[in-house]
Parts: C-alpha cells; structure tokens; sequence
C-alpha cells in the first residue's frame, strides 16, 4: 500500500502541488466568511499553517531536495500574496508570512517523518518475505 501510494505521489506530485497553491493563492486574495475568531485569537494562524504544510508535503515525499529549493520560493509567494492582499481588500500582517514559513518547515519535517517511517516499514517487511522464503539449513 504504501509503494503505492509513494509511486502515484511520484507522478501526481507537480499537478496536486499545482492545485494546492491555486487554492491558497485564491485563499489569500480573496476575502473570505470571517471565522477566524471563534476559537481562539490567532486561529487563522492555524489555518495559514496548515495550508502551506499541505502545499509542502507532496513535493517533499516524492523529491525532498527539490522541496527545500521549492520552499523557499513559496516563501517569496507567500510574501507577494502579503504584499497584494491591500489591493484585494485584505489587510498585510507579517504574523501570516511568518506562519505561512513555519507552515512550510512542517510540512517538509513532517514529510521527513513520513518518509522514514514507510523506509522502515518496507525494511521490516522485505526481511519478514525474506525470512518467510528462506529454509534453515539441514532440512
């Protein structure tokens, strides 16, 4: 299950990385219902967060060299989108940036996590197979 999963990501991960910052492009330019405040104080915060560990971690389960180089230009978007969202009537904040860049580095670590985790399992698996074929000898 996983070998399948980590070879469609393979192949989809540029069109879902597309998608995803489609969607957070239109997120940040466009105003939307005001629910932030019924939780708690910052929890957009939350949400910008959680967004931009979604726009990381496809990139970075099927090319993690490439993510960290990826990263940092959405760190410059993510700035932009700061920088245009006057013109959206939106209101700049620096706190967004910065938990849009702390959404990023979540993502990739979390990515990281999963990666080794599946590494792992996969070991355990081959050598339970391998295990499994190979007779003791004198049998």
């Amino acid at each position: 299950m996983i070998d399948l999963i980590r070879r469609l990501n393979a192949k989809t991960w540029p069109y879902t990385t597309f998608l995803l910052l489609c969607f957070v492009t239109y997120a940040s330019l466009f105003p939307l219902p005001e629910l932030d405040g019924r939780w708690f104080r910052h929890a957009d915060k939350v949400k910008h967060m959680m967004a931009y560990a979604a726009l990381a971690l496809p990139v970075a389960l099927a090319r993690p060299r490439l993510a960290w180089a990826l990263s940092v230009v959405f760190v410059m978007w993510s700035g932009v989108m700061e920088l245009l969202q006057p013109y959206a009537h939106r209101h700049r904040d620096l706190l967004d940036l910065i938990a849009n860049t702390i959404g990023l580095g979540s993502g990739l670590i979390s990515a990281h996590i999963l990666r080794a985790i599946a590494h792992r399992w996969e070991r355990r698996r081959a050598a339970a197979i391998h295990a499994a074929h190979v007779q003791p000898a004198g049998e």
